[in-house]
């Protein structure tokens, strides 16, 4: 075995070293930090980015932000108040895989980052 082979699960091990610096997947010379996966296909598009890292897509992040995201307040509707968005909103079903909509607001497609590593660096 190649001892400077890096593996993926060897770089779960330390990975603040091999996850870029900043709000976004990538270094400054344009390389995909390792952790970072487009599953073109698997997923909607714009819900298609994928962390190793966290070993979550942002179909999955999706999920989480909408059980998760409560509406505080609202001018319009009083009784919606302490409701979380999946209870309020259907995002009825993307046309071209036939999957559910969420709520979206992961960005990993877009190589912005949710794992929160590096952020300050």
């Amino acid at each position: 075995m190649n001892k400077n082979k890096f593996t993926l699960e060897s770089m779960l091990k330390d990975c603040k070293k091999y996850i870029p610096k900043g709000n976004y997947c990538y270094f400054e010379n344009g390389e995909n930090c390792p952790f970072w996966e487009l599953k073109t296909g698997e997923y909607p598009s714009g819900e298609d980015g994928y962390c190793h890292y966290l070993k979550k897509s942002d179909w999955d992040l999706n999920e989480i932000y909408q059980e998760s995201t409560i509406l505080l307040k609202s001018k319009d509707c009083k009784e919606c108040e302490g409701k979380s968005v999946k209870e309020l909103y259907e995002f009825g079903v993307d046309p071209a895989s036939n999957k559910k909509r969420h709520f979206q607001i992961s960005l990993l497609w877009d190589e912005c980052k949710e794992c929160g590593v590096n952020l300050d660096e």
